[in-house]
């Protein structure tokens, strides 16, 4: 399997199976929303507002808050974690006991994507990259302008989109 980008089948797959919570919330964000891991890591519940249906994410993105409209599947998912694990704190925090409370790191991150990956039947090459990668890919087959890509994402300049596009076919003019 290609480690640049999923297949719209392969994401299908991968959001099917995500198990945990957690993972639910971390691959929805990454791949659907495209937010960085790092943006991600760094919210608080009180980061995420709105009804259950139309929730928006605050990050802070080169220096200003800015909200981010969340897709329905990932508000359902923020609800539901929101249902297993309160509504305040660290958006994504450890199941560990003698972690209770702390914000996931990388580590831990990258831990929930390769057993859903694992758990979706793909190997173990599927990272955070993976799934932002398929984020701008599955936007541009879409028709997504680019430069609402780069602002979804958050790269300061479109060059960055496009390294994220590299290898995939363009659409036809």
């Amino acid at each position: 399997m290609p480690t640049d980008a999923l297949s719209d089948a392969q994401i299908a797959r991968l959001l099917a199976v995500s198990g945990d919570v957690r993972a639910a919330v971390l691959i929805r964000m990454l791949v659907l929303e495209g937010f960085g891991l790092a943006e991600i890591l760094a919210l608080d519940h009180e980061d995420i507002a709105g009804p259950r249906r139309a929730m928006s994410a605050r990050l802070d993105r080169h220096g200003r808050a800015q909200a981010f409209p969340l897709d329905v599947d990932t508000c359902a998912a923020v609800v539901a974690l929101r249902a297993s694990t309160g509504d305040s704190g660290p958006l994504l925090a450890s199941a560990r006991p003698a972690d209770h409370g702390q914000r996931i790191t990388r580590f831990g991150a990258d831990y929930l994507i390769k057993q859903s990956a694992a758990a979706a039947g793909f190997d173990t090459s599927v990272s955070a990259n993976t799934l932002r990668r398929s984020h701008a890919v599955v936007a541009r087959r879409s028709g997504v302008h680019i430069l609402d890509t780069r602002d979804r994402m958050g790269h300061r300049d479109v060059r960055t989109t496009h390294r994220h596009l590299a290898g995939e076919p363009s659409l036809p003019e």
